[in-house]
């Protein structure tokens, strides 16, 4: 606190300023990176907030006072580290707690109901929902029309690799791959057939 002191002393501030308390709750106020201030074991109150003040300054003889939210006032950030972490080790500075939490406990719960976070013993078992970073692929598809020779069968093994990694060179860049049909990556293609009526007779 006497940090905070000698910083807004130091740049001549008005005498209050927003330090990052928000009420949480009916006697509860916590830190805007999610800490409550209990948990630090330190608060300095120099009054009771009124019940309709939801955000916490400090005055210049550093004790604290509550206020409306939408009162324009300079402001410092604290600097420390948010005690609570996602289990891949990822920031994120969105809370949703319901009033009252985190409590004491080391793990974190969503009720459903409310949408708000409760703390819970990491002890005790509740369905897990996991996040993954999925990657969207376009995928399109292309027809190949090729002539080869009669005697070369297509559809062997050996034969469509080397085409697909001749492909691969050409398109570079691309994830290509066959389509397989009937069992098979190529199907002949069907002669066209001459309608009697539509041919041209010299």
């Amino acid at each position: 606190m006497e940090t905070l002191i000698k910083l807004t002393n130091g740049i001549n501030v008005p005498s209050e300023i927003w330090i990052g308390l928000k009420k949480t709750g009916k006697g509860t106020w916590s830190w805007s990176v999610g800490e409550k201030t209990r948990s630090a074991g330190y608060s300095n109150w120099a009054a009771s907030p009124a019940s309709s003040h939801h955000c916490g300054g400090m005055g210049g003889d550093g004790k604290w006072f509550g206020g409306l939210c939408n009162t324009i006032r300079p402001f410092v950030c604290h600097g420390g580290r948010d005690e609570w972490q996602w289990s891949d080790q990822s920031n994120s500075s969105f809370r949703q707690w319901a009033p009252g939490q985190p409590d004491s406990d080391s793990c974190t719960l969503i009720r459903i109901s409310s949408k708000n976070w409760w703390d819970r013993s990491c002890a005790v078992k509740y369905p897990l929902y996991c996040y993954e970073d999925v990657k969207i692929k376009h995928v399109k598809i292309v027809r190949v029309e090729m002539k080869s020779d009669p005697s070369l069968d297509l559809n062997d093994e050996a034969v469509s690799n080397a085409i697909l990694q001749e492909l691969k060179l050409k398109f570079q860049g691309l994830d290509l791959q066959w389509r397989v049909q009937d069992g098979k990556i190529f199907q002949e293609k069907e002669k066209k057939k001459i309608n009697e009526e539509e041919a041209i007779v010299k």
